[in-house]
């Protein structure tokens, strides 16, 4: 998958880069996964499928996720929201972008900030809201509810960049979640 993909590349010339993300492309996400072997050694049966948890865990980050990352999202100043964002995403990306299905009170707290005064911290959200669904993978379906309306509200921004953002959140959260759990 992506994660994978994106430690393999660094380091490389964007050119190489470029290449490798056009022939990833190529592949239908349905396949994404899954190995056909053909061969097997002599008096072994062909081996199983691989799960991507088994090779990358999951990581419990509701317990790194504390409470004054939290007041920091609900600070006055502009500073502090952001600041909080990022440590959210750094936090979720020490973990390799793969955590359970504990927020640790992140949603309700970015819900807040997709109504923020400063556009660019509402753009910024909407990142992080989809940045954590898609580690959170299908575990994310129970909080996708505590965010929906507020994305969806999004739709109504008069700024293009805020419209398109959450546009592509709506489509990973149906991507990891289904459309099932976007609808109470």
């Amino acid at each position: 998958g992506k994660v994978l993909v994106d430690k393999m590349i660094e380091g490389l010339k964007s050119s190489q880069v470029a290449e490798i993300r056009k022939q990833f492309e190529k592949i239908p996400e349905s396949e994404l996964g899954k190995i056909d072997a053909t061969r097997a050694v002599k008096g072994q049966k062909v081996s199983k499928e691989v799960k991507m948890d088994d090779i990358v865990p999951r990581v419990d980050i509701s317990g790194q996720v504390h409470d004054g990352i939290l007041s920091k999202l609900g600070d006055k100043k502009w500073q502090l929201r952001k600041e909080a964002m990022e440590e959210i995403e750094s936090i979720v990306k020490g973990a390799n972008c793969r955590i359970k299905g504990k927020d640790g009170g992140a949603f309700s707290a970015l819900k807040l900030r997709l109504s923020d005064k400063n556009k660019n911290l509402i753009i910024q959200a909407l990142k992080l809201i989809g940045l954590v669904v898609e580690a959170m993978g299908s575990g994310s379906g129970k909080y996708i509810g505590v965010v929906m309306e507020a994305i969806l509200n999004c739709f109504a921004d008069r700024k293009q960049q805020i419209r398109e953002e959450a546009i592509r959140t709506l489509i990973t959260c149906i991507k990891a979640a289904g459309l099932a759990k976007l609808v109470p």
